[in-house]
């Protein structure tokens, strides 16, 4: 009986530490490193998954947008629709302002933000300011009204700025109506 328990332990002793090497091999080689460090693809990520590039966080999140003239909703969309909608705002009508509410599920830090109004690859008028990245942006009705003059049923491309998306997001069309 002693002989039998004897062997038992040192099979269990032996087994264990080999089963627990094997699952540690495939877990590093199928898995994307222990959820964290680097990536099945070569990327290095942090405790969250986020791809980390050029010590820059990049998030794998979608990004979703709200543009309202005061609180009508014209459009909303986000970063993986291909179509960029239409918000048709009539010149006569009475509003305070235009809005867009971009949010992002990841972050709602002070940033600094812009949109442009462009037309024609020529930037109508620039909208700044700094300001938690998921408060709305405010486009005042007379900033607004500078740019129809000359653009009434032309299709003026809104341009989103910030810390996130460096380059500019086209994130819909503006056509001001009569």
């Amino acid at each position: 009986m002693k002989k039998t328990l004897k062997i038992l332990l040192r099979g269990i002793l032996i087994i264990f530490p080999l089963v627990g090497i094997f699952y540690l091999i495939a877990f590093l080689f199928f898995m994307d490193g222990f959820g964290k460090g680097f990536g099945g693809d070569g990327s290095v990520k942090n405790y969250y998954g986020d791809t980390i590039e050029n010590n820059r966080v990049v998030k794998d999140t979608i990004l979703n947008w709200q543009f309202y003239m005061d609180s009508e909703l014209l459009f909303k969309s986000n970063i993986v629709e291909s179509r960029r909608y239409t918000a048709n705002v009539d010149v006569s009508k009475d509003y305070e302002s235009l809005v867009l509410k971009m949010f992002h599920d990841f972050s709602n830090e002070v940033i600094q933000r812009k949109l442009e109004l462009v037309y024609n690859d020529t930037v109508l008028t620039t909208f700044e300011d700094k300001s938690l990245s998921r408060s709305p942006f405010y486009l005042s009705k007379e900033e607004v009204d500078k740019v129809t003059k000359g653009n009434v049923g032309k299709d003026i491309y809104i341009k989103y700025y910030d810390y996130f998306h460096e380059s500019g997001l086209t994130i819909g069309i503006l056509k001001f109506v009569e």
